[in-house]
């Protein structure tokens, strides 16, 4: 087993948010904006992120990696909220709360024990 594929998984949903992000800050100037500079960036990470998920997929079964795809979820909200100043309410909060706490009783179940 490479254990480093697993640095990979949440690098992989970084990049994936980084890319939504992205493309939020671009939306508001139409489809235009997608190349420009800031979109070959947008598109550049949707495409690195992508390269590493799929190299994730070599060494580790779907079911495991795919638990990681939530962390983009996660960290697209707190990058609206901390990078883009959008408010999210205290429901909201509990939601990413549970997601993330899902996500950890996801994996832990899956490495090991009676799977």
């Amino acid at each position: 087993m490479h254990y480093g594929v697993y640095l990979l998984l949440p690098l992989a949903a970084s990049f994936a948010a980084g890319a939504q992000l992205l493309f939020k800050t671009l939306a508001a100037d139409g489809y235009i904006a997608l190349i420009s500079l800031k979109g070959l960036i947008a598109f550049s990470f949707y495409g690195l992120g992508f390269l590493m998920f799929y190299t994730c997929l070599h060494y580790l079964p779907l079911h495991i990696a795919y638990q990681f795809a939530v962390l983009t979820y996660i960290l697209v909200n707190l990058g609206a909220f901390f990078l883009l100043q959008e408010k999210i309410n205290s429901i909201q909060l509990v939601a990413i709360g549970v997601i993330a706490f899902g996500m950890v009783l996801l994996f832990s179940g899956s490495s090991g024990g009676d799977t």
